[in-house]
This record gives C-alpha cells, structure tokens and sequence, in this order.
C-alpha cells in the first residue's frame, strides 16, 4: 500500500526551504524548539491524508478532519486549553451558533457514502479460447473462477469507520498545530526573546514539519528493508505542493498578527 511517505518528504523539503527563506528574512531570530512541536503535531496528521482519501474520499475526508479542525482550533482558544490565554469573543450567541452550523455540517456529510470503483479480475482466456465463454460462464469452473474481487460490506464499513477515525485524529493534530506558537507569544516570562510577530516562529514550525516527515519516511524505509515503494512522478507535483501551503500558512500568521 502507497503511504505517501515519500510524498510528504518531499512536502517537508519544500516547507522548509520557504522557513529558511523567512527567516533570513526576519533577521534569523531566536529559535523556540517548542514552536516545533505544532509542525510534528502537522506532520502527524498530515501523514494520514493518503489512507482517509482512499478508504473515504477526498470529499468526505477533508469535510471530516476539516470539522474537527475548525472545533479544535476553537475550543484552544475559546476556552484556553493547554494554558493559553481564553479568547472570549464579542458576541457569544453568534460565536456559538456558527460552531453549530459548523458541527451540522461535518455530521451530515459524514453520512455520505463515497462511490468507489469496483474492479473485477477475469481470467484471461488461453489460446483459442473464447472470452465470451468466460463471461457467460457455460462451465462450471468458470463462475469460481472469475468471481469478481470486490471488498465485502464488513470489510466496506470497516474501512469506512477506520477512515472517520483518522480523519477525526487528523483534524485534532491540524487545529491544535499553532498551539505552541500562540503559548509561547502570550508567556513571554517563560522564553527568551518572544516577538509578537507570528513571522518570527515559521522557521522553528516548518523545522518540526521537515524533520518529522524525515522520521516517518525512515521508519518507512526500515520498515520495508530498504525497498520503499516511491514514485518518482509525484516529486514536482510535491515540492510544488509544499511550497505553494508553506506561502499560505505563512500569510495566515502575517494576517493573525495584523489583526490582533
């Protein structure tokens, strides 16, 4: 089975060259190998992706963790886990009411059941043989023979319940990956030289998403004794890819500074 491992490394390789980039830029500030944490905590639930979307979708799978992400992120703030500093907003009913519509959301879709492609393996015919007798089966043999290779329903909701599973898992990993960030800005008595500048700390995330993409690809690579399966086609389309979320995550913490 494709992990995407391989994919992910070269995702990681990307992201840090645009963290190497920034911070060279802000001057190459004080590194907080805390701020690392949230990028294994990305890393971590980043390395799931390629299992969801083949056990549930893309759709499903992103709706899923895209939920549990934007209630993790919020439930962080709102109420101040793992010491942060509570955010209480302007107006809580309306707070509260787009949480729920949020929630309904994620539950509804959650019920959708992806179509997924059923292959069947026919044998192929010997020669002179025809292929409309193994269609039509007229031998005993042949109906056993050429069954269609299609996944049972328990195993079906199997693979769908693991692949929610995941995707919950990951959406957990990915809302609370700013966490780090975000204690280490609001207790500035416990580190040194803390900015209130989000740019400040890209370089020490984007460190903790390489280097945990690199445990996991060597994990991998030991795993399977040195043969690792990796497709070498996926490389620019992975750097890209990796390069192209790097520039917006890095927006993102411009804009959270800028607004608060």
């Amino acid at each position: 089975m494709h992990l995407g491992l391989f994919t992910q490394w070269v995702m990681g390789a990307a992201i840090f060259v645009i963290g190497m980039i920034v911070n060279a830029y802000e001057g190459f500030p004080t590194f907080h190998p805390l701020a690392m944490l949230g990028g294994a905590l990305w890393a971590t639930g980043n390395v799931t992706a390629v299992p969801i979307l083949s056990m549930i979708g893309m759709g499903m799978g992103i709706l899923v963790w895209g939920t549990v992400n934007c209630l993790c992120g919020w439930a962080a703030g709102r109420f101040g886990l793992f010491g942060l500093h509570p955010s209480v907003p302007n107006s809580v009913l309306l707070n509260y009411l787009g949480l729920t519509c949020v929630l309904i959301g994620g539950v509804l879709f959650s019920q959708i059941h992806p179509t997924t492609r059923q292959h069947s393996r026919i044998s192929s015919p010997s020669y002179g043989e025809s292929t409309i007798r193994n269609v039509r089966g007229n031998s005993s043999g042949d109906e056993d023979e050429n069954v269609s290779l299609l996944p049972s329903p328990v195993q079906s909701a199997n693979k769908r319940i693991l692949g929610i599973v995941l995707s919950l898992f990951a959406g957990a990993f990915y809302g609370f990956t700013f966490v780090p960030v975000i204690y280490i800005q609001q207790h500035p008595e416990q580190f040194k030289d803390v900015s209130p500048r989000g740019l400040s700390y890209v370089f020490a995330h984007y460190c903790g998403i390489f280097l945990t993409s690199t445990l996991f690809l060597l994990g991998y690579v030991l795993y399977k004794r040195n043969r690792p399966f990796i497709n070498n086609r996926t490389v620019l389309p992975a750097y890209t890819t990796g390069t192209m979320w790097a520039i917006a995550q890095t927006a993102w913490l411009v804009e959270r500074y800028a607004v608060e």
